[in-house]
Protein backbone atom coordinates (compact mmCIF):
# COMPACT_ATOMS: atom_id res chain seq x y z
CA UNK A 1 0.00 0.00 0.00
CA UNK A 2 2.73 2.47 0.95
CA UNK A 3 4.62 1.75 -2.23
CA UNK A 4 1.60 2.64 -4.35
CA UNK A 5 0.93 5.82 -2.32
CA UNK A 6 4.36 7.17 -3.18
CA UNK A 7 3.32 7.79 -6.76
CA UNK A 8 0.45 10.09 -5.74
CA UNK A 9 1.01 13.81 -5.38
CA UNK A 10 -1.13 16.78 -4.41
CA UNK A 11 -4.58 16.56 -5.96
CA UNK A 12 -4.21 12.85 -6.74
CA UNK A 13 -3.59 12.13 -3.07
CA UNK A 14 -6.65 14.17 -2.08
CA UNK A 15 -8.76 12.13 -4.50
CA UNK A 16 -7.57 8.97 -2.76
CA UNK A 17 -7.85 10.14 0.85
CA UNK A 18 -11.10 12.15 0.76
CA UNK A 19 -13.38 9.20 -0.14
CA UNK A 20 -11.72 7.10 2.56
CA UNK A 21 -12.30 9.81 5.16
CA UNK A 22 -15.95 10.10 4.14
CA UNK A 23 -16.47 6.33 4.13
CA UNK A 24 -14.90 5.69 7.53
CA UNK A 25 -16.36 8.91 8.95
CA UNK A 26 -19.89 7.69 8.16
CA UNK A 27 -19.12 4.42 9.94
CA UNK A 28 -18.04 6.45 13.00
CA UNK A 29 -14.73 4.61 13.24
CA UNK A 30 -12.46 7.64 12.84
CA UNK A 31 -11.09 9.43 15.86
CA UNK A 32 -10.89 13.13 14.99
CA UNK A 33 -9.18 14.08 18.23
CA UNK A 34 -6.14 16.23 17.40
CA UNK A 35 -2.82 14.61 18.21
CA UNK A 36 -0.75 16.47 20.78
CA UNK A 37 2.31 17.85 19.03
CA UNK A 38 5.25 19.28 20.91
CA UNK A 39 8.50 20.67 19.61
CA UNK A 40 11.70 19.16 20.98
CA UNK A 41 12.75 22.58 22.25
CA UNK A 42 9.62 22.66 24.44
CA UNK A 43 10.73 19.43 26.16
CA UNK A 44 14.17 20.71 27.10
CA UNK A 45 14.57 24.23 28.58
CA UNK A 46 18.24 24.34 27.52
CA UNK A 47 17.15 24.26 23.88
CA UNK A 48 15.00 27.37 24.34
CA UNK A 49 18.09 29.51 24.95
CA UNK A 50 20.58 27.57 22.84
CA UNK A 51 22.23 29.45 19.95
CA UNK A 52 22.28 26.14 18.09
CA UNK A 53 18.56 25.96 17.33
CA UNK A 54 19.08 24.78 13.76
CA UNK A 55 21.00 21.48 13.80
CA UNK A 56 23.54 21.22 11.03
CA UNK A 57 23.89 24.99 10.62
CA UNK A 58 26.80 26.82 12.19
CA UNK A 59 27.41 30.52 12.65
CA UNK A 60 31.14 31.16 12.45
CA UNK A 61 32.63 34.59 13.10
Amino acid sequence: MVKSLCQYQGKDLDELVEPALLFYGRKKILDNTPLPLHLEKEKNPVLLTSPSKFPGKLAID
